[in-house]
């Protein structure tokens, strides 16, 4: 547990350390959008991570500073300059640690981004609002509809999503708003059109995402992800495998390789299900427990993770994991294929 806190999924995640022999390669970043691209000030702004976190983090950053510039001619309230202390810290410094981080980095972390840029953004409209009789909330208002539209244009023409037309119209309804909120008496009606200019196209993304079914380790938006590979995604889309384990009665369906083809076969199934190996190797159960546990009773199945029909380990092969493969698994997959035949069920080997 302190190994993964601290070091796993600590400081080896900022200081681009790995595990003796693990073939990942240069941790200071990578092509692979799982890993989070290269590192730089251009890394929340390029490839997947673009995708799950930017549309509005232009606006974000304009807000800290449109918040500074309010501060020094002391126009805002003690909580106002503690809001976007609070805010704009979070912003930055998490941006910053998620550019240069050298470690394992995979999209999806962005979320912890969403909270700050929506208290930014939010807050941001309201000071400009609030100060829409002067040219400095106008402008406010007016850069904030611009920048937030451009960059939803940028990113829906990036992932060819929706018409072409869309994005002309986007820009073309955020300039017509943006012209029409500099006015001494901006309409409110500018102000509705220029906040659907600026929302689309994440509030497109967001809905295409959550009526997209996923599965797997690495929740990616729209699309499915697929970077992983079958180890962490087959498990979870087998129903027939699903139904097969529901039907046991032992205190566990089935064991597998690693914690998260466990994971996805008991969510599936609604059964326990033993996870060999645990996270990564971790030596628990020993072979003699695990066959304990199956002269007792209290196993039905081993599923072997991840390997599809032209795999070499079906009907008696050695089973590896793909991945964080230690010699104690090694040893049960042995002693099961050695004992047990193999059947083929909705893509994976199952050994009863």
């Amino acid at each position: 547990v302190l190994d993964l806190a601290l070091g796993y999924n600590g400081i080896n995640r900022l200081l681009r350390h790995r595990r003796e022999g693990t073939p990942l390669g240069d941790w200071g970043g990578s092509n692979l959008p799982m890993l989070g691209a290269r590192t730089g000030l251009h890394r929340l702004f390029t490839g997947e991570m673009s995708i799950e976190i930017s549309w509005l983090i232009p606006v974000a950053l304009f807000v800290v500073a449109f918040g500074m510039y309010l501060a020094v001619r002391r126009a805002l309230s003690r909580a106002e300059l503690c809001a976007l202390l609070l805010w704009g810290t979070w912003l930055v410094m998490t941006g910053v640690v998620f550019s240069f981080m050298g470690g394992i980095v995979h999209p999806y972390y962005t979320v912890a981004l969403a909270p700050a840029i929506a208290a930014l953004v939010g807050i941001g409209a309201v000071w400009a609002w609030r100060r829409r009789s002067s040219w400095d909330g106008r402008c406010a208002l007016a850069a904030m509809i611009v920048l937030a539209a451009i960059s939803s244009a940028d990113l829906l023409q990036y992932n060819a999503f929706g018409p072409v037309w869309l994005r002309w119209l986007i820009v073309a309804l955020a300039a017509v708003s943006a012209l029409g909120v500099l006015w001494p008496r901006p309409p409110v009606v500018a102000l509705v059109a220029g906040c659907l200019a600026a929302l689309a196209g994440t509030t497109m993304f967001s809905i295409a995402t959550a009526v997209t079914p996923h599965h797997g380790t690495i929740p990616t938006a729209i699309r499915q992800s697929t970077v992983t590979g079958a180890w962490m995604n087959d498990e979870g889309a087998n129903t027939d495998l699903a139904k097969l384990l529901a039907a046991t009665r032992t205190p566990w369906s089935a064991a597998t390789n690693g914690s998260q083809s466990a994971a996805a076969l008991e969510i599936t199934s609604g059964t326990s299900v033993m996870d060999v190996g645990g996270w990564s190797g971790d030596p628990v159960p020993t072979l003699q427990q695990f066959i304990d546990d199956v002269h007792a009773g209290k196993i039905s199945y081993y599923v072997e993770a991840g390997r599809g029909p032209n795999s070499p380990a079906v009907h008696g092969e050695v089973i590896r994991s793909t991945l964080h493969t230690a010699a104690h698994t090694r040893e049960i997959a042995d002693w099961v294929a050695a004992h047990y035949p193999g059947t083929m069920i909705g893509g994976s080997t199952v050994y009863r």
